[in-house]
Formats: C-alpha cells, sequence, structure tokens
C-alpha cells in the first residue's frame, strides 16, 4: 500500500491541519464539559423538581422559560473547585471500565475523521470508505452500552438504595471524565494509522 507522503505527514504539510484542529476541540470539549459538570449537577437537580410539580415536561418548560426562573438559574451556577481533582483517586473504580472508556472515546472521536482522511487518501473508494464511518462508530455504541453504561447504572442504584457513599460516585464521574480527556489525546495519535488501515481494508473489499 503506497499513498504520497505529502498527505501522510502529520506535522509538515497543510492537508492535514483541518483534521488536527478538530481534534484538539475534541479534548478542548472535553474539558470544558468536565469544569461544567458541577454547574449542570445542580441545574437538572432543580430541572427534576421543577419536572415533579409540573407533572410532565411541557409545563415544566413553559414554567422554566420565564424571564423571573432564567434569572435565579444564575445561582445555580457553580465553579469547578481543586478539591474535586484531589479526591480523585483511581482505587475503588474498575480500572476495566476506564479501559473501555477510554476506547470507546477513542473510537467515537477518531471514527468520522479517519473516514474522512481516509477518503482523500483513497479516492476511488471514498464512498465505500465513508460509509464505514457508521460501522466504526456503531462498535464504540455497543461498548459504551454493554460495559460501560450498565456498570454506571448499578453504582447510581447503590447509591440511591444507600449501600454506596455519594464521594464513591462523584469518584467514578471524574474518573470517566480523565478517561474521555485520554480517549480523544489517544485519538490525536491514531488518527493517521487509523486512516491508512481503513483504506487498506476498503481496497480488499472486492
Amino acid at each position: 500500500m503506497r499513498f504520497s507522503l505529502k498527505k501522510i505527514c502529520p506535522f509538515c504539510f497543510i492537508s492535514f491541519k483541518p483534521f488536527c484542529s478538530r481534534r484538539l476541540a475534541a479534548s478542548i470539549g472535553t474539558i470544558a464539559g468536565a469544569l461544567l459538570i458541577p454547574s449542570f449537577v445542580s441545574i437538572f437537580s432543580r430541572m427534576i423538581s421543577h419536572l415533579e410539580v409540573a407533572g410532565s415536561v411541557p409545563k415544566m418548560m413553559k414554567n422554566i422559560t420565564s424571564i423571573h426562573t432564567l434569572e435565579k438559574a444564575k445561582k445555580h451556577v457553580k465553579r469547578p473547585r481543586w478539591i474535586m481533582l484531589s479526591q480523585l483517586r483511581i482505587g475503588g473504580v474498575p480500572k476495566r471500565l476506564l479501559l473501555l472508556n477510554l476506547m470507546a472515546t477513542t473510537i467515537y472521536t477518531v471514527g468520522v475523521l479517519s473516514t474522512l482522511y481516509a477518503s482523500t487518501l483513497e479516492p476511488t473508494l471514498s464512498k465505500s470508505i465513508l460509509m464505514s464511518s457508521g460501522l466504526i462508530n456503531g462498535l464504540a455504541m455497543i461498548t459504551l452500552a454493554v460495559f460501560v453504561d450498565p456498570q454506571v447504572a448499578i453504582l447510581t442504584e447503590k447509591v440511591m438504595k444507600g449501600e454506596s457513599t455519594k464521594q464513591s460516585m462523584n469518584k467514578m464521574v471524574g474518573t470517566l471524565v480523565i478517561s474521555r480527556l485520554c480517549g480523544t489525546v489517544c485519538a490525536q495519535i491514531l488518527l493517521v494509522p487509523a486512516a491508512l488501515y481503513i483504506a487498506w481494508i476498503c481496497k480488499l473489499i472486492p
């Protein structure tokens, strides 16, 4: 399998720069999401209280979209604190769960971009390559649905029943966010190898 070095080199050529910026945006978005977790937990908790009073989502949306309610929402915005990071420890959180979450995030992040990049390496196979992105993302979705989400749901139920502490839930959420960030970083490393592999596989398909 031969490809032009100009298309492959991730450091020296302009054709690779759009993909670099998109992968970097994934990592920045993950960091921003992690910083907003305390605020969204507080806001969603308040929204659940409004839903219990309203009885339906349309009525709740009608109530919370008033100017007075939106002004009150500012009180629920919370700044992330360093103590949250100091409480994070891998101990107590299954390493297998973190690894699977990392793998799924890596596949999600690199899936579409690698197929787009592979289509530029093999323009004649672009249709087949682009259609494979759904299969790649499907693998990540199955990993999350079968292995990651059930474990998180089980821990959430234990916390609600009082069988586990709230701190253990916070620790799992924090470590999952960190593993997701690591997954976006791994995707930046694997973009070119994944694109080459996808292009090679599609060449083998008759």
